[in-house]
């Protein structure tokens, strides 16, 4: 028998047809998309943002849906190693155990995040006690000092009126003063007119009684007087003043003006 060559079967030429018919689709493509999205071209833009849209949305997805396929998978695990009615069993009793734990977890940290609740309010309630307190003797405070200021203004209005009749009085005093001293200087004239009088219109000179010494004594006398009840006065004003102001000192404190 001669050699006969071998020839490929109809069914495999189909199919090696189509696999290269599909690589060079391939190729072909790849690239002309390398040539049409080049990098910076507005179609490689385009297909960048679908692109990173569809991976930020695959990532939410699998995010939200993470919990529930994790549940379902070990679900899946208990029920197909343990048989489909005792792994569900254990499952269940898995997942109270787990919660059963967590809500002890969770009673704990209750009970001392409470504790520290109350504490914190303690602290406050006693701060606010604090602070009431303080309030209160502010306002107590305040009011005494309002009566003070009330007593303050008074005595200020008190001491203006006093001063104010004080000057009145210093006016006034120096208008009776002026007029005394007026008056003091015509009874001075008065007095020693009436001497003078005396002396050349009486019988001073007829009776020559010039030459009696006790009338020259008489009338040296008599001019006299009025400089000697000058500085009586004014020593007796002198040793009231003294007098009054060593009462004052020893005595409490007064209005001097309290009669006028």
């Amino acid at each position: 028998m001669g050699d006969t060559p071998l020839t490929p079967s109809t069914d495999y030429m189909t199919t090696l047809t189509a696999k290269i018919t599909s690589l060079a689709n391939s190729l072909s493509s790849g690239i002309i998309d390398k040539l049409t999205n080049q990098v910076g071209s507005p179609n490689y833009i385009n297909s960048r943002k679908i692109e990173l849209q569809r991976k930020w949305t695959d990532a939410s997805n699998n995010y939200y849906n993470a919990p529930f396929q994790l549940s379902l998978a070990e679900k899946n695990y208990y029920e197909f190693n343990n048989g489909k009615p005792n792994g569900n069993d254990i499952y269940t009793a898995t997942i109270i155990d787990r919660f059963a734990n967590t809500a002890e977890e969770l009673r704990k940290n209750s009970i001392e995040k409470q504790q520290e609740f109350m504490t914190d309010i303690t602290q406050i309630l006693k701060q606010y006690q604090g602070e009431n307190q303080t309030a209160i003797r502010t306002t107590q405070l305040l009011k005494v000092r309002q009566n003070e200021n009330a007593e303050l203004k008074k005595k200020l209005e008190m001491y203006n009126r006093i001063l104010q009749t004080n000057e009145r009085k210093v006016v006034y005093e120096n208008n009776d003063a002026d007029s005394l001293h007026t008056w003091r200087r015509v009874m001075l004239f008065l007095y020693y007119s009436a001497i003078v009088c005396y002396i050349i219109f009486s019988n001073f000179i007829p009776d020559k009684l010039y030459l009696n010494k006790s009338v020259w004594v008489s009338i040296v006398l008599a001019s006299l007087i009025p400089i000697i009840l000058n500085l009586v006065i004014k020593w007796i004003f002198v040793i009231f003043d003294v007098l009054a102001y060593w009462f004052e000192e020893r005595s409490p404190y007064k209005d001097v003006y309290a009669d006028l």
